[in-house]
């Protein structure tokens, strides 16, 4: 369990002084936060900065704005079928490149897959990979599945390296995307002499909107001018927004402008957070959670008013930042008939190990009895079975 994270929030932009967003949920799970800040970030124009945001199968990545300069793409790309797709990665323009064979079982490629790449040059240094991509994933009833198929063991991501001896593993596990399209940056151990092509080895559905490199690192340079507590922090129900797909094998997206209040499944049984202010529970990691359950929107503010412009010839970026979880409402999920058991910041794992158990202190009593009065009954959740 990873439960913290920083996303870069392109595009956005203060409107009189306030930074304006909304976190809405939209799947059949509930989303729970207990922290929410914004990372303000200034760099240098010429600095292309990524969260350090993603999975690495055993390790807990740090949190932090990492920054590289000279970007350039590959010289050459082919996919999994080994199909030549240069054009596809070289920007970002939800234009995928893939190529592996599914599975009967989502999220599982039929064998494994090899995407390659050459960087056009032999560098004989470490490098950094900017690998931009989505991971469409299994579920709780897809992995006990795959857990009984000998013949589909799930393969992490690693890179492997072109030699004068052939391929060699470079990094495993390499890591991948957290979730839908999102920068993955890779910093590589040093090439061997002469090597130039590189390739990613799985059998996770992996696709590939952009992959560039550099070697020029600059992650001291991005100042992180404030990280910005909410000034509002209000919770409602919303609805549910429109499915939309730019390709088949893009990411589903969501058009907020289309909203309908019907929802196509029922919430799982529990009790939610109340509607209405919830800036005392965003404050600190305290496991008083904010509790979205489908259909629901947290309109987040954070007043930027007094913070100083950027530097002449430096550009400004945002990070949201957020300490939580999700649940998924499979019903091989542990627990997945209900919202409960509460996870909480130091569980080792859901579900939990012998002894542990979400706080019961009067704190976390109190929390319960005044916060959480938003109650789906048992019985409207499991009409759904």
């Amino acid at each position: 369990s990873d439960p913290h994270e920083i996303v870069l929030v392109e595009g956005t932009v203060p409107v009189d002084g306030v930074y304006k967003l909304r976190v809405t949920e939209e799947l059949w799970e509930a989303a729970f936060f207990d922290i929410a800040r914004l990372w303000v970030v200034d760099h240098p124009e010429d600095l292309t900065v990524a969260s350090s945001l993603k999975i690495v199968p055993g390790q807990v990545v740090p949190k932090t704005v990492m920054a590289s300069r000279g970007l350039r793409p590959v010289a050459a790309a082919w996919d999994a079928a080994g199909q030549e797709v240069t054009a596809r990665v070289r920007r970002r323009d939800e234009v995928y490149a893939d190529g592996w064979r599914p599975s009967r079982y989502q999220g599982v490629a039929a064998e494994p897959w090899r995407f390659t790449f050459d960087l056009g040059a032999a560098p004989g240094t470490p490098i950094r990979l900017h690998l931009e991509g989505w991971i469409f994933p299994t579920d709780a009833s897809l992995n006990m599945a795959i857990a009984q198929r000998a013949d589909l063991p799930p393969i992490a991501a690693r890179l492997e390296v072109e030699t004068a001896d052939g391929w060699q593993p470079l990094m495993d596990p390499m890591g991948f995307p957290a979730g839908k399209t999102k920068t993955m940056v890779v910093d590589t151990p040093t090439l061997p002499e002469g090597a130039q092509k590189l390739r990613i080895v799985s059998n996770q559905w992996l696709s590939w909107d952009r992959i560039a490199w550099t070697l020029d690192p600059a992650d001291d340079e991005p100042r992180v001018v404030s990280k910005l507590e909410p000034r509002l922090a209000d919770l409602r129900f919303r609805g549910f927004s429109a499915v939309v797909r730019e390709a088949p094998n893009a990411p589903h997206a969501f058009d907020y402008a289309t909203v309908r209040s019907e929802a196509p499944w029922l919430s799982l049984s529990g009790r939610y957070t109340r509607y209405g202010d919830m800036l005392e529970l965003l404050e600190e990691v305290d496991d008083r959670l904010v509790i979205l359950a489908p259909g629901d929107e947290l309109e987040l503010e954070f007043d930027a008013g007094s913070l100083p412009p950027p530097p002449k010839g430096w550009r400004r970026s945002v990070f949201l930042e957020s300490f939580g979880w999700d649940k998924d409402f499979d019903r091989n999920t542990h627990e997945g008939h209900r919202l409960e058991p509460l996870p909480f910041a130091a569980m080792s794992g859901y579900p939990f190990a012998e002894g542990e158990s979400y706080p019961d202190t009067p704190f976390h009593r109190q929390y319960r009895e005044e916060w959480l009065t938003r109650e789906v009954a048992p019985e409207m959740a499991l009409a759904a079975d």
